[in-house]
């Protein structure tokens, strides 16, 4: 605390927080893609028009499967990119105080597409890793392991039959 107000006191600013590294467009085709929305050059299939959640049942809608209510997917896609963008920075917040540095590319799209698939696994993401440029393995560990609730410490998975070899396969 006395480090705060020490450069409170000769008038520095606070540090601006982690800038946000990835693209609209990025986002877009990479949740997308995984969502079975889009194809790789961001061409929406007959899903991306709306399409039932084989998992919950809730009505999907745009390149991230929208579940929150909108009227088009144009509509469900800015609503989730807004969602994705604050989660993004709270993603970078948690790397840069457990590492020091903002996750790498690669690690923060996974990030957020965990995130989009399921945000409280999503929030938990960063604690199970350990770098902030983690090899392919290492995410899938972590991604799996954020399924886990830390509260009761059991697999909360159930669109996945509660089965880790499940949750490992889905999230390679």
């Amino acid at each position: 605390m006395q480090n705060i107000m020490a450069l409170w006191e000769t008038g520095l600013e606070a540090p601006a927080p982690a800038e946000l590294t990835l693209d609209d467009e990025t986002l877009m085709k990479a949740i997308g893609k995984a969502e079975g929305t889009v194809d790789g050059h961001l061409n929406p299939d007959a899903d991306y028009h709306g399409h039932i959640d084989p998992g919950n049942g809730a009505a999907n809608l745009g390149f991230f499967s929208y579940q929150h209510g909108a009227s088009s997917p144009q509509e469900a896609d800015q609503k989730q990119l807004n969602r994705l963008r604050k989660a993004e920075r709270e993603i970078q917040a948690q790397a840069v105080g457990k590492f020091g540095q903002p996750l790498s590319e690669t690690a923060l799209l996974t990030a957020l597409d965990l995130w989009n698939q399921a945000p409280l696994a999503g929030q938990d993401f960063v604690s199970h890793l350990v770098t902030h440029d983690p090899s392919p393995e290492q995410i899938v560990e972590a991604r799996a392991q954020s399924y886990i609730d830390p509260t009761t410490g059991v697999l909360d998975a159930p669109g996945l039959g509660n089965s880790m070899g499940n949750v490992k396969a889905d999230q390679r």
